[in-house]
Formats: structure tokens, C-alpha cells, sequence
């Protein structure tokens, strides 16, 4: 009997060679639908390769419902999951992008609901609304307990009331990782004031925390108002964390803060903060002065146990460069923070230069202009002898210059991204350089730099 030909390939190679191949295939940096594509086609190749391309493809689950066409995918999927069991215990990740106005919370407000007991191994849960106010069904509080294992949750561009964000918190008492990305506080001012002092109930042991894009809130509050409320959520659930990623560009312009909430927390006392990474997003122009918000923050801030600490500078330029010297003032008291806190074993700090915000024809010659006066500078060299901690080794710049490219249709992307890096034992600088990346997005960030994918991919090169 005659062997087919994809028979024949599979007895030449042990299959763990197969696995690992196909194992491999995820950690490319391409975008998602590129990624399923591959696993897809290896899927067909042979019932050997089967087992471990359904692993791959079925342990990341995302879901965009746009229309009620896409509706049709979500039947599918719950066909799949009661037709093929052995499916169910594959999903580990799920995310739901729910964009459909005509039905607030859509398919969110009822996808516990849904999915309860189907998904015994689910871990991690992403709620994308897109925008839209999330009103959630009475039952979903009770369905969402049924996710035993589930462990991070993510709220992504969503509005949700405190009342209905401590619900969830209470039906997820393991949840140990939460991110909170654009979401909108429906009842902000009252909540805050009136009951998020010292309010703690049933509030989950956060070890890992995420807050990115918070100044979002309802229209009628502006960053600089939103302030006070952000040290107030810091307060209720940051105490426990030891990783806390945040952006601060609530405290943009301080001088624009007129006046403090009854109740703000005059310091931020974390005593289990082990890795902090803070976001700060620049609106650099010529004439601006350095962003005195962020260094306020980092005086509020105590952390007795803080050994890593991670500031990322995004820099949104204009179509004039500013002073370069101004830049490295911010690292420099920077610099000087991290030098109080003595456990610290490393201080990195990143200058990400977006381009997205110019005009596609002034790019590449802003990104000419940012290699000439920008990234071999005085000011730098002028820095390095007066840092402690760059003698020590303790301290690391980068510097990228960003900019999104997005595949058709507008499902995913990729960062074009040119790296350097300042290093302590380099006698130029920077050394080395540049080098160039290409690293993957999905479509809940297609519009911004997220910590997530781009930032720490940046700092780990």
C-alpha cells in the first residue's frame, strides 16, 4: 500500500519535531490573522498535526461583533463547544470586542450567560465595548462565577457604573491580574466622594494592576479633573500589588489642578510594589516645559520595596522640534527620584517618539531631523557624568522612533519601530544602533502605543 505524500513527511521526523515547530509558530511577530492563517493551513496538512494546531488556535478566542452577521461567529463557537468537547478545554484566552450601538452591553452584557461551565480552563477575559455603555444582565454576575480558573480580566474602552465594576470584582474573588484600559466612569463624582474612601469590600488581592488611557470619563470631566479620582482607584485597589502599570497623563499640567477631592490620598503608600511602570504621553512642542505632573506623581508615590522601575516618555511631536536638552532634564529628576529609593536594582527609561499624529509626507523627514538633533546630543553626555545610578549600571535610556502600519482589512498591524539604546560602559553614544523591529498589534490597539505588546518587547531588546 502506497503512502500519501503528507503521510510519508510525517514518518520521517518524530512528531515532537512537528510540535515544536508548530509551537513555534505563535511567538512570531506577525499579526493575528496572519498567525491563524498558518495554523489553519497546518491544521490540513495531517490528522498528526491536528491535536497540537487546535491547541493554538483555539487557546486565544476573539470575537468582534460589528454587526449582526458577526453574530453568526458566536453561534459557531457555541455549536463547537457542546458539539466537540474536546474543544472547550483549550480556551484559555477570550476576548469580546462589542462595538453594536443599537443594543447597549450587546453581546457583553450576556456572554457569561452563555459561556457558563463551557470554558473550564479559561484564565483570561478581555470586555471590549468599543465605547459603548455596558448595562449588564441581573444573571451575568452570577454566571461570570462560575469561571473558577479565571485569574486576569481585562475592561477595555467600556462605560460601567462602581456599582456594576465592584459586582464583577466580588463574582471574581481569585482574580489576581486586572487591567483597566479606557474605561469610563458612568457615576464617577458620586462614587468617589461619597463612598471610595477606605471602601474595600470584597475587593480581589490584586498582585498585578493595569490602568492605561485613564483620563477617560464621562464628557464632562477633563484629564486635570480626573486626577483626584485616579488616586482614589489607586488607593481602593492598588495596597496589594507588586506590578502596577500605569499611565499618568492625569497629571499633564499640574499647575491646571485647582483644588483637591474631599478624601484624596496625599500619598500613595504601596508596600508590596516590587515592578512599577509608568506611561507618561508627552504633547512636546517647542515652547513647553517638562512635565512637572509626572514628577509629582513620582513625590507622592512611596515604595519602600521598589526594585524595578520602568518610565516610558511617548512623545507626540509636532511639526517643530522642541529642545532636546529638555528631555534629558526629565530623566535627569528622574534620575534623581530613583536614587532615594534604596532597594532599587534597576531604573529604564524609554522615549518613545510616535509618529502617527504627522502628516504621512512629514515623517521621514521629521525622523531624519530626531537622528540629527536628538539622539546623539551634549545634553546626554552632559547627564551621564552626573548619574549615579548610569555609573552603577543600574540605569538604561532608549529611544525609538514608532510608527503604526495596519494590514487590510484594519484587523491588525504591525509597529515599525527603530531602536537604540544608551549604554553605561559605551564610550559613544548610542551604542548599539539603530535597530530595526517589526512588532505585532491587534486591533483593540490599533490606534495607540500599548503596554502590553509594544512596551515591553522595547525594553526587553
Amino acid at each position: 500500500m502506497s503512502l500519501l505524500p503528507h503521510d510519508a513527511a510525517s514518518m520521517t521526523f518524530p512528531h515532537e519535531i512537528f510540535d515544536e515547530i508548530i509551537n513555534a509558530i505563535p511567538e512570531l511577530d506577525e499579526s493575528r490573522t496572519t498567525i491563524v492563517g498558518v495554523l489553519s493551513r497546518c491544521a490540513l496538512v495531517s490528522k498528526d498535526w491536528l491535536p497540537r494546531c487546535q491547541y493554538h488556535l483555539y487557546s486565544i478566542v476573539y470575537l468582534r461583533m460589528y454587526n449582526n452577521a458577526s453574530y453568526t461567529r458566536f453561534r459557531h463557537l457555541l455549536r463547537t463547544l457542546r458539539n466537540t468537547p474536546h474543544i472547550s478545554p483549550l480556551v484559555r484566552e477570550l476576548t469580546v470586542s462589542d462595538g453594536i450601538e443599537q443594543m447597549p452591553g450587546g453581546i457583553l452584557r450576556l456572554l457569561p450567560i452563555f459561556l457558563a461551565w463551557k470554558l473550564p480552563n479559561i484564565n483570561t477575559l478581555t470586555l471590549l465595548g468599543e465605547g459603548t455603555r455596558l448595562e449588564l444582565h441581573p444573571v451575568f454576575f452570577a454566571a461570570l462565577s462560575t469561571a473558577k480558573t479565571l485569574t486576569s480580566l481585562r475592561l477595555v474602552q467600556t462605560r460601567i457604573s462602581r456599582t456594576d465594576f465592584h459586582r464583577i470584582l466580588a463574582a471574581l474573588p481569585q482574580i489576581s491580574h486586572l487591567k483597566l484600559d479606557g474605561v469610563a466612569w458612568q457615576d464617577l463624582r458620586e462614587s468617589c466622594v461619597l463612598q471610595w474612601p477606605g471602601y474595600r469590600p470584597n475587593i480581589p488581592r490584586l498582585t498585578s494592576l493595569c490602568m492605561t488611557d485613564i483620563p477617560k470619563a464621562d464628557t464632562e470631566y477633563a484629564p486635570f479633573t480626573y486626577r483626584p479620582y485616579m488616586l482614589l482607584l489607586l488607593s481602593v485597589l492598588g495596597p496589594t500589588v507588586d506590578t502596577l502599570l500605569l499611565d499618568i497623563d492625569a497629571f499633564y499640567k499640574n499647575a491646571n489642578i485647582k483644588h483637591e477631592l474631599p478624601n484624596v490620598p496625599p500619598i500613595l503608600f504601596f508596600e508590596r510594589l516590587r515592578s512599577l511602570t509608568l506611561r507618561f504621553c508627552w504633547k512636546f512642542k517647542p515652547t513647553e516645559s517638562p512635565p512637572e505632573g509626572l514628577l509629582s506623581f513620582l513625590d507622592r508615590l512611596k515604595a519602600p520595596s521598589l526594585q524595578t522601575l520602568h518610565v516610558v516618555l511617548q512623545i507626540r511631536p509636532k511639526h517643530e522640534l522642541g529642545d532636546p536638552a529638555a528631555l534629558f532634564e526629565v530623566a535627569k529628576n528622574i534620575d534623581i527620584y530613583a536614587t532615594r529609593v534604596s532597594p532599587l536594582e534597576s531604573l529604564k527609561i524609554l522615549f518613545i517618539f510616535d509618529l502617527n499624529f504627522l502628516l504621512e509626507w512629514n515623517k521621514e523627514s521629521f525622523k531624519e531631523r530626531l537622528l540629527d538633533n536628538f539622539i546623539c546630543h551634549p545634553a546626554f553626555a552632559k547627564w551621564r557624568t552626573s548619574s549615579r545610578l548610569y555609573k552603577r549600571g543600574v540605569l538604561n535610556v532608549k529611544v525609538s522612533i514608532v510608527k503604526l502600519m495596519l494590514d487590510q482589512p484594519r484587523d491588525t498591524g504591525f509597529w515599525d519601530v527603530t531602536l537604540w539604546e544608551y549604554q553605561s560602559s559605551a564610550d559613544k553614544d548610542p551604542a548599539p544602533g539603530p535597530l530595526p523591529l517589526k512588532i505585532s498589534t491587534m486591533p483593540a490597539y490599533s490606534y495607540g502605543v500599548d503596554f502590553e505588546r509594544l512596551i515591553p518587547k522595547l525594553f526587553s531588546y
